[in-house]
């Protein structure tokens, strides 16, 4: 089957507005859904071999230090919990420690009282006595003191046992923990290695674009791409069933909150830097790593690299609603995947070329671009530049 990029199929529309599909009309739309956007990818990935080297190599560097990244985070994680184990178990050999020394001092105390008695044996004991009452009561004293000490060195048993397990566990963590620390050495080593290499060949495009001043062409072929996933997407509508505690997208207008903080640097309309295309969305300035959060619930329909923007998301939130999320370092959910508002799906990054971090948000409602300054709530931290 051939494939033409700008021509959108239409895989599944609901029967009526008013009606809501079934679970088994919602299946089969999305398992449709996803497997057009699977086919638009593939052939997305064969058009790679169409594209400048230096293209093809700046996305296989942004999807490898993405990936180092993940591991990285993965490193992090583990020795958080580990260092947290073992932190655990040096406060458990603490207070075994401090039995241990309780029952010492208890143990040492029950040997004196036993000398003080005169270390007899029970037999001195009933031959040195002459009232029975008295030999009965001196025998069961005796035979209390035997007993709770050797209770007492038993407990002491098995407190030694104890810490040498746990001693013994301290040690296991404490070689996972050097591990993971190499580990952690050699995936930054190679983060390094892969953001030098990225940069080389950044540099290299940027100057072949500026040689060949194909600047605005690029970007509006970006662009036209971007919108070609679109419309397969929105010929593709998929009823998307509210959440429980969710109100419905539309209703949400002037309430969304921003998928992150920070300085809006370009506002939905305005024009680049060459004067002759314009902002779809808005560009957030912020730091690299910056966790990104979906603004409403909805269901991922793309999560993958795409030429000029990057590592891009793209949420379908029903009705015909969408948010879009580009440029970033890691995408923590793939596509088919459900969100729910508030939840982090990505990190803020600078990949599609970009040379600062920083997020590209854009809404579309009934695929055409929204200003998301009208659906996001007005707060300081986003302050027009």
């Amino acid at each position: 089957m051939t494939w033409d990029l700008l021509t959108p199929v239409v895989i599944a529309t609901p029967a009526s507005e008013e009606t809501s599909p079934s679970p088994e009309q919602v299946r089969q739309q999305i398992e449709a859904l996803e497997a057009d956007i699977r086919q638009f990818q593939q052939l997305l990935d064969k058009t790679q071999s169409a594209r400048p080297e230096l293209e093809r190599a700046l996305r296989d560097s942004e999807q490898e230090i993405s990936t180092i990244l993940k591991r990285i985070e993965s490193i992090e994680t583990e020795l958080t919990e580990g260092e947290n184990t073992v932190n655990s178990l040096e406060g458990d050999q603490v207070r075994l420690n401090r039995e241990k020394q309780a029952q010492q001092a208890k143990i040492k105390e029950q040997v004196r009282a036993t000398w003080q008695l005169g270390q007899q044996s029970q037999i001195k004991l009933v031959l040195n006595r002459d009232d029975p009452h008295e030999v009965s009561r001196m025998l069961k004293f005796h035979e209390y003191v035997s007993r709770a000490r050797a209770e007492d060195v038993a407990d002491f048993r098995t407190t030694l046992k104890q810490l040498a397990a746990i001693t013994d566990q301290i040690n296991h963590e404490n070689r996972q923990l050097r591990d993971r620390r190499n580990q952690l050495v050699t995936q930054r080593e190679t983060l390094r290695q892969a953001e030098t290499e990225r940069r080389v060949t950044l540099a290299g495009l940027n100057a072949e674009i500026e040689r060949a001043g194909t600047s605005i062409t690029k970007r509006r072929q970006d662009r036209e791409q971007l919108e070609r996933l679109l419309d397969r997407i929105t010929a593709g509508r998929v009823y998307i069933p509210g959440a429980s505690d969710e109100l419905p997208f539309a209703a949400r207008k002037g309430k969304l909150a921003w998928p992150i903080p920070g300085r809006i640097q370009h506002t939905f309309g305005s024009t680049r830097s060459d004067g002759k295309l314009r902002w779809d969305g808005t560009f957030i300035a912020a730091a690299q790593g910056t966790p990104v959060e979906s603004v409403h619930y909805g269901r991922v329909v793309f999560s993958d690299w795409l030429r000029g923007f990057g590592l891009l998301m793209i949420i379908n939130h029903g009705d015909g609603y969408m948010s879009l999320y580009g440029h970033n370092s890691i995408l923590y959910r793939e596509t088919g995947d459900w969100v729910v508002t508030g939840e982090v799906i990505a990190t803020v990054g600078d990949t599609g070329g970009q040379t600062e971090p920083g997020l590209y948000f854009e809404i579309r409602s009934g695929g055409k671009p929204a200003n998301p300054q009208q659906w996001c709530q007005t707060t300081s931290q986003r302050r027009t530049a």
